[in-house]
């Protein structure tokens, strides 16, 4: 155990061309990691790599643009090169709708650079937006609440365990207390791709806004967004598709029973100071 050892995972190499697992393409891409194992070659053979002084140039060799491949590997890597730099120009322009104008497009008139701003649907062109200015694929972001029984509530541990339950349960049309309001904003996460796909994005921000409750519009953590509605054992529907929900790994798939046990219990509930929000009401 004296000497350091590398095991690179995730891809076959008993052929002339690499066989990349498809998790690992799918995170970062085909060309990167053929990049990678042909920066990475020397080493693997035993050349010695001090990573403190030759990490960067090993990642600027891994995006340099002249990179040479074995010949075996070029038109596979041709290949993967020119679908990425498409899904990168896709991305670009994607993003690029929801950007404000440069002050030269403008010609300094501030209705024009603010144009994105004051769309009839805001909403919606929010939504789009947050989806796709990341540099993966676009995702949307969603607010997690509780229903019971017609009323509306955080999710539980992220109310606080000394706090009693009256003003943690609302409905629709009463615009809720900052506390109310902060413990809501706690709950954000992406949905996955599984749930909601690249090409159901338009149709499930539909199905959501239609949701939508407007008196929660007056506080500025909750304008705008997305809102998913769960029920008492954290099971709710998006585009037909059911799911559950639990705190320690996020969105998943519900079994082919549709049974889910409770995924909490009193332990879960965590406490938080809700001073800074009182004194705003």
């Amino acid at each position: 155990m004296r000497e350091p050892e590398v095991f690179v995972r995730g891809v076959d190499t008993t052929g002339d061309v690499p066989v990349l697992e498809d998790g690992a393409t799918a995170i970062y891409g085909e060309r990167v990691l053929l990049a990678t194992l042909t920066v990475l070659d020397p080493y693997l053979e035993g050349r010695p790599w001090c990573l403190t002084h030759e990490l960067e140039a090993v990642v600027e060799a891994i995006y340099a643009p002249d990179l040479s491949m074995p010949a075996a590997w070029q038109a596979t890597y041709d290949t993967a090169a020119e679908l990425e730099r498409k899904a990168a120009e896709k991305s670009r322009k994607d993003a690029g709708t929801f950007q404000l104008t440069t002050p030269r497009e403008s010609r300094g008139d501030l209705r024009d650079a603010l144009a994105a701003m004051t769309v009839k649907d805001v909403g919606r062109k929010e939504s789009l937006a947050a989806a796709y200015v990341r540099d993966i694929d676009p995702t949307l972001e969603v607010l997690l609440v509780q229903e019971h029984d017609g009323l509306l509530s955080p999710l539980p541990w992220a109310i606080p365990r000394a706090a009693d339950h009256e003003g943690w349960f609302l409905s629709e049309t009463v615009t809720p207390p900052p506390r109310f309001a902060r413990a809501v904003a706690m709950s954000t996460v992406r949905l996955p791709h599984w749930l909601v796909c690249l090409g159901n994005l338009d149709a499930a921000i539909a199905e959501l806004e239609a949701l939508g409750i407007p008196a929660w519009q007056q506080d500025f953590r909750l304008r705008g967004q997305l809102v998913v509605r769960l029920d008492r054992r954290l099971r709710g529907t998006i585009l037909g598709q059911p799911f559950g929900y639990d705190r320690s790994v996020g969105i998943h798939r519900l079994s082919s029973t549709g049974t889910y046990d409770d995924p909490f219990t009193d332990d879960d509930f965590d406490t938080w100071d809700t001073a800074d929000d009182e004194e705003l009401l």
